[in-house]
């Protein structure tokens, strides 16, 4: 027979959570509003740098280097360019969506309809971002390779 000398945990009566003020509520969803909105210009900004990283980088490559370099960045400077791209279109979709299911709290929280949003009203900055991403990324891939 083998006693058990560990002592029984006593069960905690489980404590509900405070309610949130609607005030606080407020506060918190316009703040993940600006946070999402911030994130979406942030990752604009990082595909403008680093797109001009990539094609300042093959230019310099194209001007200085030998042809084994070159060569290389024939393959190199495309894909990264089609990696930074596809990435940067992904960031802009997501941190959208997470706007956009914060807005729909908004609107929930002051029971107004009228501030849900729709697409294209809400989204069109997004969707042009993504246009400009795809017709960069393309256009230096087409620069690239040839």
């Amino acid at each position: 027979m083998v006693l058990d000398m560990q002592p029984k945990p006593t069960e905690e009566p489980k404590k509900e959570p405070a309610p949130i003020s609607d005030v606080e509520q407020y506060k918190e969803v316009t703040s993940m509003m600006r946070y999402y909105n911030d994130k979406i210009f942030d990752t604009f900004k990082m595909y403008i740098q680093l797109a001009s990283a990539i094609a300042g980088g093959y230019v310099w490559l194209r001007i200085q280097a030998g042809p084994t370099a070159l060569d290389l960045a024939r393959y190199v400077a495309p894909a990264l360019t089609l990696l930074v791209g596809i990435g940067a279109i992904l960031l802009i979709a997501i941190n959208l969506g997470s706007w956009w299911g914060y807005r729909k709290r908004l609107s929930e929280l002051l029971n107004r309809p009228n501030l849900r949003p729709e697409f294209p009203r809400n989204g069109y900055q997004e969707v042009i971002m993504g246009v400009f991403i795809l017709l960069a990324s393309a256009g230096a891939f087409w620069y690239f390779t040839r």
